[in-house]
């Protein structure tokens, strides 16, 4: 996908725009799975549903928000989603 983006700019002449994009990184999404299940979160429907809430207040922030800010979250989403926990 990359390769392609920068074929396009490349096409398009935006030199600048294209060193720019060479140069940046996608941002992380700072939580995975292996950190809810330390909180006891069950595999599976549950996990993916808590994982989208978090990802989903990501976004809403600029992908800005930190592993902590959205770990934070989780029991509003093990609300939310009426989760048992382990």
């Amino acid at each position: 996908m990359r390769a392609w983006i920068e074929e396009t700019i490349r096409y398009d002449g935006n030199f600048s725009l294209l060193q720019e994009f060479q140069n940046w990184e996608p941002p992380k999404f700072p939580v995975t799975g292996h950190k809810l299940i330390e909180m006891k979160i069950p595999a599976g429907k549950a996990m993916t549903q808590v994982l989208n809430h978090l990802r989903d207040l990501w976004i809403a922030s600029d992908f800005t928000m930190t592993e902590d800010e959205l770990v934070a979250h989780i029991p509003e989403a093990i609300e939310l989603y009426k989760i048992k926990l382990k």
